[in-house]
């Protein structure tokens, strides 16, 4: 279920103490709670899905791949990281 995350939450979790609000990858965060967070120092932080599509998979490693040009890495090297990090979130 989708969750509104507005300037009210923000609020409430720095009122309580809290600096960090884990919000899920359908939530919806308003513009003026993103703003009153930056102003209180609290941050937002966006759950990522934990199923990651093969295909998905992919693509990361490309993007990766695209961003170490001249074969500094090998591609297995970054499969093996990229499917590491995705597999321990």
């Amino acid at each position: 279920m989708k969750k509104l995350i507005s300037e009210k939450t923000v609020e409430k979790a720095f009122a309580t103490g809290k600096m960090q609000i884990l919000v899920g990858p359908n939530d919806i965060i308003t513009a003026q709670a993103q703003s009153a967070a930056e102003k209180m120092g609290v941050e937002i932080i966006r759950d990522m899905p934990q199923n990651v599509s093969y295909a998905d998979r992919q693509k990361i490693i490309d993007a990766v791949i695209e961003r170490f040009p001249g074969g500094k890495f090998s591609r297995s090297k970054i499969e093996k990281a990229v499917r590491e990090v995705l597999d321990a979130s």
